[in-house]
């Protein structure tokens, strides 16, 4: 089916070609004489008074600069693990096990 569109369209161009190549031999025209240019007359002053314009509005006040926010605590993925394993836990049992050792009392 491809080759039967790319063949339609090589027709299409070398027929096009042989039209543009034949009706050169046609004599062309010539233009037009250039016409020339209306005369422009010129319009009346009304003669009326110009008035003042109306004063300016006064200039806005910029605003404060803004204050950045409370920096957060930094730490390390092991101790977000053993704070989500040691959250406290809503369901109503008493925890009896001793607290965690701290991480950094027991790396190696």
């Amino acid at each position: 089916m491809r080759n039967f569109i790319k063949a339609g369209f090589a027709v299409l161009v070398a027929g096009m070609v042989m039209i543009s190549a034949c009706s050169s031999d046609k004599p062309s025209g010539t233009g037009g004489s250039s016409g020339s240019g209306g005369a422009g007359t010129g319009g009346t002053d009304g003669g009326g008074t110009d008035t003042s314009s109306g004063a300016g509005g006064t200039a806005g006040v910029a605003g404060g600069a803004g204050t950045g926010g409370a920096g957060g605590t930094s730490t390390t993925a092991h101790q977000d693990h053993l704070n989500i394993i040691n959250a406290a836990t809503s369901g109503g049992i008493t925890v009896t096990r001793p607290a965690p050792v701290a991480y950094d009392t027991c790396k190696i």
